[in-house]
């Protein structure tokens, strides 16, 4: 038996290990913006595949693919040489260093190093103008501008999301669907727990994850069922005391003007409530009717 975890190959990574490419960008309406991507260092690899299954105990090998690279990536599980292959094209920049760089990153991703990233939403970074790579202070790119001129764009690294961060626990996120005390909430922390589990290709957690969402989200209507009955009782009840009370005004005129007023503050009770208004206001409609059919019959 291994004496090592493969599913370790898959956590997150510090985001020191991580670097962003521009995938797209451009200028539009005068203000630069650029969609990025990460991606995982080929250092951070190697150092993963050091602390997981040992120095030792992987390898990896090259052979040219038309205009790239193919990288087989091997593992030694009990005495078993295993071998995933990917491949890369030769890069604008440094072609062979860069296409063998890339290929062994491709044929990690194989063994689950760094897949997580591809479930990052598109990222659009912070871009602004500057005169010139000596005035940037994060990541430097001249995109083209308007006609031939080229502008220069200062742009800053993303920030991932939590689930992407090493050293959170598949129970602080389980923990987080507990403690949602509304829908909105649970939403986010349903969210960023099902990009976790999915990410790590972890099926039992996302079924974990769901079963404690639907689990709290019952528990919130029925909050939020007695909260609009209690909310309900309590302009019900100032209601009948208003309705008691119209006996003691004498006449019709009187009746209409008072009927205005509890009607504005009626609505002004209602506001944002969730339970069947109408159903106080016609209440208060009849009294009113009857209240003027009884002084019509007094006079």
């Amino acid at each position: 038996m291994s004496d090592f975890d493969l599913e370790d190959l898959s956590r997150p990574f510090d985001p020191q290990y991580l670097e962003w490419r521009i995938q797209q960008s451009g200028i539009s309406g005068g203000n630069p913006w650029a969609m990025v991507l990460a991606y995982v260092t080929n250092r951070a690899i190697q150092m993963r595949l050091d602390d997981v299954v040992g120095p030792a105990k992987w390898k990896n090998e090259y052979k040219p693919d038309g205009d790239g690279f193919l990288c087989g990536l091997s593992i030694k599980i009990d005495d078993e040489w295993i071998t995933k292959w990917d491949g890369a094209e030769k890069t604008s920049i440094e072609p062979m260093k860069g296409g063998l760089s890339n290929s062994m990153k491709r044929a990690a991703v194989q063994w689950g190093i760094g897949r997580y990233l591809y479930n990052l939403e598109v990222v659009f970074a912070v871009c602004k103008t500057v005169n010139s790579r000596r005035d940037s202070k994060n990541n430097y790119v001249s995109m083209k501008g308007d006609g031939k001129s080229r502008v220069g764009v200062d742009w800053e690294t993303p920030n991932v999301p939590m689930w992407a961060l090493p050293g959170v626990s598949a129970e602080e996120y389980l923990q987080a669907i507990d403690d949602s005390g509304d829908i909105a909430t649970l939403k986010h922390a349903y969210k960023e727990a099902y990009q976790y589990a999915n990410s790590f290709g972890r099926d039992d957690l996302v079924k974990q994850y769901t079963d404690a969402k639907d689990y709290v989200k019952n528990r919130i209507d029925e909050v939020a069922k007695t909260e609009i009955k209690n909310n309900y009782s309590v302009a019900s009840n100032w209601l009948d005391s208003q309705i008691e009370s119209l006996h003691l005004i004498p006449n019709e005129s009187s009746v209409k003007q008072v009927h205005g007023t509890l009607k504005a503050q009626l609505a002004d009770k209602c506001e944002g409530q969730y339970f069947n208004v109408d159903e106080l206001t016609t209440r208060l409609s009849t009294a009113i009717s009857e209240r003027i059919k009884q002084i019509g019959g007094q006079e």
